[in-house]
């Protein structure tokens, strides 16, 4: 992977982080330190191979029951692989997390 294609993912990771945190942002230097070490976190955990096998089971995307069709497609998780309980004790710890924040 270049350069410029690890930046895009850690920006795109780090997105998807900041939405356990909002509204709040980081305010202070220790706060951004403490983001960015759960952003770490949370990449070397979707890094390991059983996270990624989780992240890529599909399951039931679409059901008919008694002619009652639903459609679940652009119903998935943040994190499909769930959230590193690291990252989750980082951003807990600083204040960070997000308190009505739906944890796996």
């Amino acid at each position: 992977m270049s350069p410029r294609e690890w930046k895009q993912q850690d920006q795109a990771l780090a997105a998807r982080m900041s939405a356990y945190i909002a509204p709040r942002a980081p305010a202070s230097e220790e706060e951004r330190a403490a983001f960015d070490a759960a952003v770490a976190m949370q990449a070397e955990y979707e890094a390991d191979p059983q996270v990624q096998r989780r992240m890529q089971a599909r399951g039931i995307s679409e059901f008919t029951v008694n002619g009652f069709s639903a459609s679940l497609k652009g119903a998935h998780e943040l994190f499909p692989g769930g959230l590193s309980p690291d990252a989750r004790a980082v951003l807990f710890g600083a204040g960070l997390l997000y308190r009505g924040a739906r944890l796996c």
